[in-house]
């Protein structure tokens, strides 16, 4: 039991460090949104099979708009960097990600990051399992 204890621990530091990451696919374009643990950064890129401008917007929990950007895909790819400190960023929760091109539905496609104060947090899936099977296990 000590043995499964310490590989649980172990298990969980190792994690600790992982970068959040969310794939969003549609059917005319795919949304990635990356960022570390702690960072005050969001990567936000994609693959769109038309050359239309993209409107990236983002999302407060209280579905106020914190930011917005308009990028032009090149070769078929579009990527920003959005920067999550400030007063906008203050309300802690799942801010929404959202890529926009055109009016048609398979060219809008979303993602959920959560911030709290001003900081990326990531999601604790694999965490919570294993510390679930450790309490049952002893």
């Amino acid at each position: 039991m000590i043995v499964l204890f310490t590989v649980a621990i172990l298990s969980v530091s190792a994690l600790s460090n992982n970068a959040y990451a969310n794939h969003v696919v549609g059917a005319g374009s795919t949304l990635d949104v990356v960022a570390a643990e702690g960072s005050d950064t969001i990567n936000v890129s994609g693959i769109t099979d038309r050359s239309d401008e993209i409107i990236i917007k983002v999302l407060a929990p209280n579905r106020n708009l914190v930011s917005i950007d308009q990028i032009t895909p090149s070769g078929g790819s579009f990527m920003t960097t959005i920067e999550t400190g400030g007063a906008l960023w203050s309300q802690d929760g799942m801010y929404t990600i959202s890529a926009h091109q055109g009016a048609a539905s398979n060219y809008q496609t979303s993602a959920d990051v959560e911030i709290i104060d001003g900081h990326v947090i990531p999601e604790f899936g694999v965490i919570a399992a294993m510390i679930l099977a450790v309490a049952i296990v002893s």
